[in-house]
Order: structure tokens, then C-alpha cells, then sequence
């Protein structure tokens, strides 16, 4: 998000900025895990553009439109919901591991009457609890208590201001974060490298185990573990438990080119040519499709030209 103090810029560079940010999006379909950080339950409304600021409108511009801006103070229900949308339109795209954290950095001011030091105390329980219930109703959803640990510190946490966290404390917890949540667990490049080479060595059993340690461990509720299996089961001729797994697969995954494809060409092994170019042209219409489905299933350009209308 950029930053509320950020200096006014032409036209042209506000639409640059907005691609930019765009396609920063666009990573987090690739990516393992996304943090996701809670910090004010105090915003603004625009009644207009029926959007949520992520600044409050000046005295001025409320001035002179005093019924287009609503000061909106969220509850624990209002944030769970919001959330809750949020999470479900990711998890729709792909079922990523998510990590929710507090911010422990207390409000300056507030526009509520009760004031800055009780207003916060109201946003940080009511962002705590939001948390766990979003944990609870959602099985790839997790929380990390930064925000407690900084608060466990005292006032020895924070800088001469008393809001912003002293860097060491920072650096502290983001390490304690990193060796939690990474601990002898391997990125998923690694994992596909050495399932694949286990494969090509004929080891076919240290695949099957490595696969559904990605199911029950390391990688649950995440697509790796079914994709891999669908790998071995091809392997071992069991189409139809490819095609299976390969389907659990691509319901975690969302738009993923590799396994639509991958379906496609277990399609095509079933001699169901209809459903087989189908998948390949959802393959081809997803991000990196167009220039890999071709490279990794040189076979399926010529099937849809010969069987696509």
C-alpha cells in the first residue's frame, strides 16, 4: 500500500503506478505463503465511488461534500466478514497458506470520541479476535503472534515516540516468523525437483511417499501433494487415479496452467479428445500458458487444430 504522506503525481504516472501494483498482485498466485497484516479497524467511505479510503478525506473536502464521506468504526463481525471475502476470492484462485498478524503499532490519533488510547485498545481486540475466528473457519488460514511478543516488551519495544517498533525488535520477530514457519520444510521447487528424480531413478516408492508427505504435512491443503501423485499414478499406467488427483489438484490450484494442462494430456491418454482440448486451451488462456503448454505438450497445438471449432 502506498503511503498516505505520498506526493500528488500527473495522470500518467498514477496509471503507471496502478499496473505496477497490478501486477505485484499477480505474484501471490505464485507465491507459497502471503502475510497478512491487520492494522486499524478505523476508515473512511466514499459514498460516490462506493469504495473504502485508505486515507481520511480532508476537513475541507468533507466541507464540501458532507454527505459523500462516512466515518465507519469496524467490529469484530464487520472485519471477520470482510476477511472472509478476501480470503475466499484468493482460496478461489489458489489455496495459498495464509499468515495473519496484529500490528503492534498503536494509533496516534483517532477519530472517535473516547480518544487515541482507548480507541486502540477497542482496534487491537477487536483485531485479535477477528483473527481467531478467521483461523477457525478457515483450514490454510494461521496466526502469528507478533503482536503479542512486542506488547510482552513493554515499553522497551518501541522507539523515543512510543509507536514505532525499535528495529532490533523488529528484526527479532521476523526471524522467530521465518524459523517457525520454515523449519525443515523444502520450497516446492525443491520438492518437484527430487519427486522427478526419484521418478527418472525408478524409485518409484520414495515418490509415493514424498507425495503424501506433501498431503499430510509439509504442503496439506495444497495442491503440490495431489499433483505429484498424479505424476506417480501416470507413471505407474493408473490413468484414472491420475486424472483424480490431477482434478483435487487443479480444485486447490485455481487458474494453473501445468495442471490443466497435465489433464489435458490424461484426456488425451483416455482417448477423450472433447475434454483433452478443452484443458489444453484453458492451460494456453492462463498466465505463462501461451509460451509453456506448447514447449512441455508439443502435441496438444496439433490436436486443437485438428479438433477445435
Amino acid at each position: 500500500m502506498l503511503h498516505v504522506f505520498s506526493t500528488p503525481v500527473t495522470e500518467t504516472r498514477l496509471k503507471q503506478r496502478r499496473d505496477e501494483i497490478a501486477n505485484l498482485y499477480k505474484k501471490i498466485l505464485d507465491s507459497d505463503v502471503l502475510i497478512l497484516t491487520l492494522g486499524l479497524v478505523e476508515c473512511w467511505y466514499d459514498n460516490k465511488s462506493a469504495c473504502f479510503l485508505n486515507k481520511a478525506p480532508s476537513k475541507a473536502l468533507i466541507a464540501e461534500n458532507p454527505e459523500r464521506f462516512v466515518f465507519c468504526r469496524l467490529d469484530s463481525d464487520d472485519v471477520v466478514s470482510k476477511m472472509t471475502k478476501a480470503i475466499e476470492l484468493l482460496n478461489s484462485f489458489k489455496n495459498i497458506n495464509i499468515i495473519l498478524t496484529v500490528s503492534p503499532v498503536p494509533l496516534e490519533a483517532s477519530f472517535h470520541p473516547t480518544g487515541a488510547v482507548i480507541s486502540n485498545c477497542y482496534s487491537k481486540a477487536v483485531l485479535r479476535v477477528a483473527s481467531d475466528l478467521l483461523v477457525n473457519k478457515f483450514d490454510n488460514v494461521d496466526y502469528f503472534p507478533s503482536f503479542e511478543i512486542v506488547n510482552s516488551l513493554g515499553i522497551n519495544a518501541f522507539g523515543e515516540d512510543n509507536i514505532h517498533v525499535r528495529w532490533d525488535v523488529v528484526k527479532h520477530v521476523t526471524q522467530y516468523m521465518i524459523k517457525t514457519y520454515s523449519r525443515n520444510i523444502k520450497s516446492i521447487s525443491e520438492v518437484t525437483t527430487e519427486f522427478h528424480t526419484m521418478l527418472s531413478d525408478n524409485r518409484i516408492e520414495d515418490a509415493f511417499k514424498l507425495a503424501q508427505q506433501c498431503l499430510n504435512t509439509d504442503y496439506r491443503n495444497h495442491w503440490i501433494g495431489f499433483d505429484l501423485l498424479s505424476h506417480f499414478y501416470s507413471k505407474k499406467g493408473e490413468i484414472t487415479l491420475a486424472l483424480d488427483n490431477a482434478l483435487k489438484a487443479l480444485n486447490i490450484s485455481g487458474l494453473n496452467w501445468g495442471i490443466l494442462a497435465r489433464i489435458g494430456s490424461i484426456y488425451q491418454a483416455l482417448g477423450d479428445i472433447s475434454h483433452a482440448v478443452d484443458y489444453y486451451l484453458k492451460a494456453i488462456g492462463c498466465p505463462g500458458g501461451d509460451s509453456n503448454v506448447e514447449k512441455y505438450y508439443p502435441d496438444c497445438v496439433s490436436l486443437i487444430k485438428r479438433f477445435h471449432k
